[in-house]
């Protein structure tokens, strides 16, 4: 086989090696509208690859508000209120990655139709969710829910040298 050939190959067998894949990372911050109360704000994260499908929920319960990642169902029982999220990647309008965010609101009053986003992925582009609290003896009266996406790379390890 001649050299160029051979060498043509291996640049075709490097180029097509695959490194460790880029992840989504999708943030949910809550906060409460109040100066005074810095404990009712927090987020959760949730890392998404190719064929993910994450949730997160957002709830209220007394003059407290909370989140965790995973299943809705893990919402307590003593929620006045609810937020549900469920991310996975999909293609914008532009067929670049983005994450599609589907959410529901659940009150006392029932559940709202669940309704759809897309957001690009490391744009300034954000999903904001402001609701009423429940309670009108609390030290805010509305809950704020922002939802965005990045790209989050893999760290690769360092491997130690020997000298």
């Amino acid at each position: 086989m001649p050299v160029r050939a051979l060498a043509a190959m291996l640049i075709v067998a490097a180029a097509g090696q695959t490194r460790p894949a880029d992840t989504t990372r999708v943030l949910v911050r809550y906060a409460v509208s109040s100066e005074d109360d810095s404990t009712n704000a927090g987020r959760v994260i949730l890392q998404l690859s190719a064929s993910d499908q994450k949730n997160a929920v957002v709830w209220e319960a007394g003059c407290h508000v909370a989140a965790s990642d995973g299943d809705p169902s893990a919402t307590p029982s003593s929620a006045d209120q609810s937020w549900w999220l469920r991310v996975d990647l999909t293609r914008g309008r532009d067929n670049r990655p983005a994450v599609r965010v589907r959410h529901r609101h659940v009150t006392a009053r029932g559940t709202s139709a669940e309704e759809t986003r897309v957001l690009a992925i490391g744009a300034a582009e954000t999903l904001s969710l402001n609701e009423l609290s429940a309670h009108t003896d609390c030290g805010y009266d509305r809950i704020h829910i922002t939802v965005s996406a990045e790209l989050a790379r893999a760290r690769l390890l360092a491997i130690p040298s020997r000298d």
